[in-house]
């Protein structure tokens, strides 16, 4: 038996889809946000301008790093670390950071803990443009 799709329908879905994709983009958005707001504790100001914002990243062995945003980055590490990045969807990687290393990042949200014996300690850059 054939059943037949009303483009009424086909609509409702359509909007349906619509409407829960922008209310989990909007989540997503609201619970990563800036890293000087969502992560004060381990974020402080160093520059910030018309073109890149800088940031001095500082966590403690066993110390966690709320959900936070970051635009395109750099990021030097001024010491060795080993930290676990948590995205927004719940996927951990572990991460060794090489004192005097420089990585570029693309935008990403996430939580990070300290899991070494040593502070976390990176000079973040923040392109604006």
């Amino acid at each position: 038996m054939h059943k037949e799709v009303s483009l009424k329908n086909l609509f409702s879905q359509y909007a349906f889809l619509l409407i829960a994709a922008s209310f989990f983009l909007w989540v997503g958005q609201a619970v990563a946000g800036d890293a000087l707001q969502d992560a004060p504790d381990s974020h402080t100001l160093l520059l910030e301008n018309e073109n890149v914002r800088v940031l001095d990243a500082h966590l403690k062995p066993g110390q966690t790093m709320a959900m936070h945003s970051h635009p395109h980055h750099l990021v030097y590490s001024l010491a060795d670390a080993k930290i676990s990045s948590t995205g927004p969807d719940g996927k951990t990687v572990e991460v060794n950071l090489p004192a005097a290393q420089t990585t570029w990042n693309e935008p990403l949200s996430h939580s990070v803990v300290n899991n070494g014996d040593t502070d976390m300690h990176n000079i973040v850059i923040e392109l604006k443009k």
